[in-house]
């Protein structure tokens, strides 16, 4: 589950979007098993999720559920997994520590059997905060198709290409959207789990919360350096329009030293201001916080600790930005 914090950046100042209590738990508490699934008919992707409060998720171990054998793994990997046959699978990952404690989750998964030259639901999803977007890549060739969404929230569309979907939530989330195509009576279904989670609510107190571009520039955004291990940790430009998601794996992807040019590489005006936000990947963290130095003339250094608890956190280096103004002509 992934809890945002908008950057509140004042020129030459630190300002804490966020802040939650940090302290050390036992002596070793056991890991909070995890994961995610995205089905396409009898063929699922399960993806962990698993994270431990004071130590390290070493393994997990999948059980489909379906009297196959299980599948061991690494920390945060994913494995894909065809069913025999329609049904409800009770699919669980058991994740281990580094001391060997162990912690698991149990979730049914319901998949669906294909037929013989009927279409193939498929899509993809992004979200950002509380709002995910959907693109609809099923292959339909029948003379009658139609489009069946459920978006998880009591929602649905008939709309082959359905608009943004907003949920209503005060706490992370996660919700399973389901599209099943059907063309000429044969069906087929995909479904896909997404976290959502709401914004952080910000007082400035009349301080500027945004980076302030004080003339005519382009910007360019650098991943610096980082020291993480979670899916998930997510970067987002969210003002001015449109919304510029500049990475969604931080963790992982893209490689440290990379670039990305704001606003496909045209200049902002003097007097445009940027807000972001970052997206922590740590299930269940209420307490991720950032911090801001810099200023127009200098560039911005971003420093974000995603909410992980443990000895010497926070220490700021999960994820580490410049930000830099380039005056243009």
């Amino acid at each position: 589950m992934r809890s945002s914090r908008v950057l509140t950046l004042v020129a030459g100042v630190a300002w804490l979007a966020a802040c939650g209590s940090d302290g050390n738990g036992p002596s070793n508490t056991a890991p909070t098993a995890d994961f995610t699934s995205a089905c396409n008919d009898l063929v699922c992707t399960f993806t962990d999720a698993s994270s431990d409060a004071d130590g390290n998720v070493a393994s997990v171990v999948w059980d489909f559920g379906d009297g196959s054998a299980t599948v061991s793994g690494g920390p945060l990997s994913s494995t894909t997994h065809t069913f025999a046959a329609a049904g409800s699978f009770n699919v669980k990952v058991t994740a281990k520590d580094n001391e060997n404690a162990t912690g698991s989750k149990t979730t049914a998964v319901t998949v669906t059997a294909p037929a013989a030259g009927g279409p193939t639901a498929d899509f993809d999803v992004a979200c950002s905060g509380l709002t995910c977007t959907l693109s609809n890549n099923s292959v339909a060739s029948g003379a009658v198709v139609t489009w069946a969404w459920n978006f998880g929230n009591g929602t649905t569309s008939t709309d082959q290409d359905p608009a943004p979907v907003t949920y209503a939530v005060s706490d992370p989330t996660t919700f399973t959207i389901s599209l099943t195509v059907t063309s000429d009576g044969a069906t087929s279904t995909a479904t896909k789990q997404v976290r959502v989670s709401p914004g952080a609510s910000l007082n400035c107190n009349g301080a500027d919360c945004t980076l302030g571009i004080d003339s005519r520039s382009t910007v360019v955004v650098t991943l610096t350096a980082r020291d993480c291990q979670v899916h998930g940790n997510t970067f987002v430009i969210t003002s001015p329009e449109p919304v510029d998601t500049l990475f969604t794996d931080g963790c992982f992807t893209p490689a440290v030293g990379s670039p990305f040019t704001l606003n496909n590489g045209a200049a902002y005006d003097a007097g445009t201001q940027l807000a972001a936000e970052m997206l922590t990947g740590v299930t269940g963290a209420t307490n991720a916080q950032l911090q801001v130095t810099g200023s127009f003339a200098d560039g911005w250094t971003v420093k974000f600790d995603d909410g992980f608890i443990g000895p010497n956190e926070p220490d700021f280096n999960d994820i580490v930005l410049t930000i830099k103004a380039t005056p243009a002509p």
